[in-house]
């Protein structure tokens, strides 16, 4: 524990994000190869490459046109989140989409900024826009029974640099309550409610990233 601490306090709370998300993205990447997850790790591997290069090309584009100082970590932990919870492309119309989020994404970061801090999550803000649209919504794909380990650790490892895990348990207390309201009157078992709560919904990232 003292080594973990040691090495939680000497990175930064960007980079100690990009190494989570970066590790998630390659145990995706290679259960897609392997056929544990429902997208090939071509497309995984075509998703990430095509968000983080619109993300890239936007944030500077948004940096330049406002004469704004940017942070690439930034926009690298905004092109993996939206890896995380956007479909890959499967057509060049799903593609279109992707591209779109990441414009949205890095859009929000300077035109609905404060004091030159920007109000929303970049990412769920893109995902929100999106989900407004008839031809695309965020789908968060992460929440996989072959992804869970790897992203419980990605994020409990967050969430102790930040050391708010009485946030992250309410978010998660609160989750549980919810669907037990509503499934338990639905007649389904406590156990198989709370098992697809865990196993199959993306609670435990949506909670600590």
């Amino acid at each position: 524990m003292k080594f973990l601490d040691r090495f939680l306090d000497s990175i930064t709370m960007y980079r100690l994000v990009i190494y989570g998300l970066g590790g998630l993205a390659v145990v995706a990447v290679l259960a897609g190869f392997a056929g544990r997850i429902s997208y090939s790790g071509v497309a995984l591997l075509l998703s990430l490459g095509l968000l983080a290069a619109t993300c890239f090309a936007a944030n500077y584009a948004w940096a330049t046109f406002y004469r704004a100082p940017t942070n690439i970590e930034s926009v690298l932990i905004t092109a993996l989140i939206l890896f995380f919870i956007m479909a890959p492309p499967a057509t060049s119309l799903d593609a279109a989409w992707l591209v779109l989020a990441g414009v949205i994404a890095m859009a929000s970061k300077y035109v609905i900024a404060f004091n030159n801090k920007h109000l929303f999550n970049p990412a769920a803000f893109a995902a929100l826009v999106i989900g407004f649209t008839p031809g695309a919504a965020a789908i968060w794909w992460v929440g996989s029974a072959a992804l869970l380990p790897a992203a419980a650790l990605a994020g409990l490892l967050v969430v102790k640099k930040l050391r708010r895990f009485g946030l992250f348990l309410a978010c998660v207390g609160a989750s549980i309550v919810t669907v037990a309201a509503l499934g338990l009157p639905a007649g389904t078992d406590i156990y198989d409610l709370l098992g697809q709560h865990f196993l199959s919904w993306p609670i435990l990232f949506f909670a600590a990233i």
